[in-house]
C-alpha cells in the first residue's frame, strides 16, 4: 500500500511550519530520507503522520487515514520512534518488547520475532540488560528493536541515528533499508547527516525555510541551489571512489 499525501498543512504553536505540502505517492519498498536544517518542519511531518500532531489535509497509507487518528489505533501498521531516548527504567529489554508485540497484537511466537529482530540488528547482548543499564545510544538500538518487531507497514523514525557512533550509524540504516524491502513497507526517516541519507535512501524530501520542498532522487533534489536554499552552504556533490554520490560543503553563506 503506498502512501499519499496531500496539502499538508502543519504548525507549531502558532508558527506555520509547513503549508500545502503535496507529494507523489510513495510506494512499497521505499525508504525516504526527511533533510533540512533545525526548525524545518522534519520532526513535526514524522510526528504528524504518527498521530501525535494536529496536522490538516490529507495523509492516507492505501485506503486508510493517518491524520488526526489517535496513536494506539495505529499502532498494528505504523512504527514510531522519536528522537527522545527509551526511558531508563528497570524493565529488561526483552520486557520492553515483549510489551510493545502485546500492545501491537502482533500475529505468531512473540519469542521468535523478538529473537529475530535483535539477531537482525547485532544486539541480542542487550536482551537482558536493564535499560537503566544501557548507554544512550543502546537504548536508542533497543528503542529501534521495540518498533521493528511489529513489522508495521509504515516505519517513521525521527533521527534513529543520533546517539549511535559511526559502525551502528551504517547498520542501523542498512538494516530498515533491508526489513523495507523485505516486508514491502514504507520508511520515512527524518536525519541530519545528508551522506548516510545519500547512501541508504532511494528518495529524499528536502525541506527548506519559507516552506519549499523537493522529493525525488539524489540527483533530482541536491545542487548548490537547493543547498544554499536549505542550509545556507556553499556546497558540491561529487562522486566517491565507490560511486555513491557525497555532499561536500565549502563553506556557510554570511547575511
Amino acid at each position: 500500500m503506498s502512501l499519499l499525501i496531500r496539502n499538508l498543512r502543519l504548525a507549531h504553536g502558532k508558527r506555520l511550519v509547513l503549508d500545502n505540502l503535496s507529494l507523489e505517492p510513495i510506494e512499497p519498498g521505499a525508504m525516504v530520507a526527511v533533510l533540512g536544517p533545525n526548525g524545518v518542519g522534519k520532526s513535526t511531518l514524522i510526528r504528524a503522520l504518527a498521530g501525535m500532531q494536529k496536522a490538516t489535509g490529507e495523509a492516507r497509507l492505501g485506503d486508510q487515514a493517518l491524520l488526526g487518528i489517535a496513536p494506539w489505533r495505529q499502532r498494528a501498521r505504523v512504527g514510531y520512534l522519536p528522537q527522545h531516548l527509551p526511558q531508563a527504567t528497570s524493565l529488561l529489554a526483552y520486557e520492553l518488547l515483549q510489551g510493545a508485540c502485546r500492545a501491537r497484537g502482533a500475529a505468531g511466537d512473540t519469542d521468535a520475532r523478538i529473537s529475530a529482530v535483535l539477531s537482525r540488528l547485532g544486539i541480542e547482548s542487550l536482551a537482558l540488560r536493564r535499560l537503566s543499564e544501557l548507554s544512550g545510544g543502546q537504548r536508542q538500538l533497543v528503542g529501534l528493536a521495540q518498533v521493528l518487531v511489529s513489522e508495521p507497514r509504515l516505519l517513521l523514525l525521527d533521527e534513529p541515528t543520533s546517539a549511535l557512533d559511526l559502525r551502528w550509524q551504517l547498520r542501523v540504516l542498512q538494516v530498515v533499508r533491508e526489513l523495507t524491502q523485505e516486508q514491502g513497507g514504507i520508511a520515512i526517516v527524518a536525519c541530519h547527516d545528508l551522506n548516510l541519507a545519500l547512501r541508504h535512501c532511494d528518495r529524499l524530501l528536502l525541506l527548506a525555510p519559507g516552506g519549499h520542498y523537493r522529493l525525488g532522487t539524489a540527483d533530482q533534489v541536491l545542487d548548490a541551489d537547493w543547498l544554499r536554499l536549505a542550509y545556507g552552504v556553499e556546497a558540491r556533490i561529487e562522486l566517491c571512489s565507490a560511486g555513491w554520490p557525497l555532499v561536500l560543503a565549502d563553506r556557510a553563506v554570511t547575511g
